[in-house]
């Protein structure tokens, strides 16, 4: 189940690539990549933990069907009723994807353990690829200053159809830890993103974050949206908000981004390696810091009520008021 909920927009897998593009039946693909930053990468602290959520849809078959957790085996990842998946939408809001299968607060594991995983499927007859499916995984660094990994895929493949009419898949994946003072080294880097949507009323995103405790809105956060079949890079709603401490210019960030998108046969795709920014990050106190990145995929696309258009409509008569965050979600990218 999807809900709608204020956003302030200032936040794949081959496999999934490939099963979303193989053949007419598809209908959409919402992917992110990312290197974790050289503050996460510095070393795993003591009691680190980290958050991996997945979720799947289909109309008439059900939410979750198959959940798989690769620390726990195929079938025995939990439901986690009353947590969702927020990924940003048009209008200044949310989609909010319920509930999710996961964790959140788990510890890391070793190095040598190699990649986590979450994942969840709804399978969609006739064929056993058709369906909806979403996957988050984290891979911890190999050693002291060698960059981990994040990444969030979402895919439906066959679905919706004349029989399962509505579809939607999500997922999530955050590494939160406590942050010495310092003057840190402060890049971060892109491994992909890739968007699409076969439907016209299909609506396709994906964010980047970072947040730190000391601040009420996220550090930094990049969101690029698709709404409907995509022709241009000019047809991907992409908007970038850091805050000033960073030194950053947000529009130029933004612009830079969204030159780095091709698009062939309604399918946007950045490829990285790219780097979203470089600078300097000041931390006078001990912190909760974390980065994260998520994505969502719907068709149609869940509508948000006539109150809530109007009331975030009178948000964008002033930019200001916007930045301000009248038009927000109740809280920051993976912040619970």
């Amino acid at each position: 189940m999807t809900t709608v909920r204020w956003y302030r927009l200032s936040s794949v897998f081959l496999l999934l690539a490939a099963s979303a593009l193989a053949g007419p039946t598809r209908a959409g693909i919402a992917a992110a990549d990312a290197n974790l930053t050289p503050v996460a990468a510095a070393g795993t602290p003591a009691g680190a933990t980290h958050d991996l959520l997945a979720y799947s849809y289909a109309a008439g078959i059900g939410t979750n069907v198959t959940k798989t957790d690769s620390f726990l085996g195929v079938g025995l990842a939990v439901t986690r009723f009353g947590d969702e998946i927020c990924v940003p939408a048009l209008f200044f809001l949310s989609t909010c994807y319920s509930p999710p299968v996961g964790f959140r607060d788990r510890a890391k594991p070793a190095p040598a353990t190699g990649v986590r995983s979450v994942s969840s499927d709804t399978p969609a007859p006739p064929f056993a690829a058709f369906g909806a499916h979403g996957q988050a995984s984290y891979t911890p660094p190999l050693a002291a200053g060698a960059a981990g990994r994040l990444l969030a895929g979402a895919s439906l493949v066959g679905v919706p159809n004349a029989v399962n009419p509505s579809a939607e898949a999500a997922a999530e994946a955050r590494d939160p830890f406590d942050l010495d003072p310092g003057l840190y080294d402060y890049f971060y880097t892109i491994n992909g993103i890739s968007l699409q949507n076969d439907e016209e009323d299909g609506i396709a995103g994906v964010s980047f974050f970072a947040t730190d405790s000391r601040f009420s809105d996220p550090l930094w956060e990049l969101a690029v949206i698709a709404r409907g079949i995509i022709g241009d890079p000019a047809d991907l709603y992409i908007d970038f908000y850091s805050d000033p401490s960073l030194g950053l210019d947000d529009l130029l960030v933004q612009s830079a981004v969204r030159g780095a998108f091709t698009v062939a046969a309604g399918l946007a795709v950045l490829t990285g390696p790219f780097e979203l920014f470089h600078t300097t990050y000041s931390v006078d106190s001990t912190i909760r810091y974390s980065e994260g990145l998520n994505a969502g995929l719907a068709a149609p696309v869940p509508e948000p009520g006539t109150w809530a258009l109007l009331a975030c409509a009178a948000g964008l008569l002033a930019s200001t008021m916007r930045r301000r965050g009248l038009c927000r979600r109740a809280r920051a990218p993976g912040r619970r």
